[in-house]
């Protein structure tokens, strides 16, 4: 069996599915790094040969893009779509009392959900606390059915490999290491140069 040499995956939360199925029949073909966007194989004879799943992987379109940054404080939205029963029909749900939390072990986070259009939603900060949370909505109301929906999230602090390059927060610590390394050189310089006075008898 010929190993097939990966050079460039996907990133462990993608998946690839065939987009000419119905969505209900779909179902990940690859899942995470098992996705291979650029492979190689090497014959029985030593040729080689490289797939590529794309030809704009041979354009300097991507490598050439600016790199978009993430703006600091964004709210996160969570929306949901409510909906009744009425003469047959699906229609929105018309309620201003809907709550969502934002759930660890105790509430952090108890706001009212608005309504935009067909759905109700709601924008907030996320607490600086790491851990795994619920958005958690559950709604009762005299003549309806109890309605609960919890979603499950983590927040967590960003990896090594995605910061930036410079964290604005970090410049006091880039000018005092620079600064010492400056001060280092010139008392280095000094104190070569420096030559002691002869003692005149």
């Amino acid at each position: 069996m010929t190993p097939v040499c990966p050079l460039l995956s996907t990133g462990s939360s993608s998946m690839t599915t065939l987009s000419s199925f119905p969505r209900r029949w779909k179902y990940p073909h690859a899942v995470g790094r098992n996705t291979l966007l650029i492979a190689g194989l090497q014959a029985r004879n030593n040729a080689r040969v490289i797939f590529s799943g794309s030809l704009d992987f041979f354009s300097d379109a991507f490598f050439n893009s600016a790199v978009q940054k993430a703006a600091p404080g964004a709210q996160r939205e969570y929306s949901i779509v409510i909906e009744q029963l009425s003469n047959g029909k699906w229609v929105p749900f018309d309620g201003d009392d809907i709550q969502l939390e934002f759930v660890r072990i105790d509430p952090f986070v108890r706001t009212f959900l608005k309504r935009k259009g067909g759905k109700y939603s709601v924008q907030f900060k996320l607490p600086d606390v790491y851990g795994v949370f619920q958005f958690k909505v559950d709604y009762n109301r005299l003549g309806y059915t109890h309605l609960y929906s919890s979603t499950q999230v983590s927040v967590r602090p960003l990896q090594h490999t995605q910061y930036e390059r410079f964290i604005p927060s970090a410049y006091p610590y880039y000018a005092s290491a620079f600064s010492m390394m400056a001060g280092l050189f010139l008392f280095s310089v000094v104190f070569l140069h420096m030559k002691e006075k002869e003692k005149s008898d």
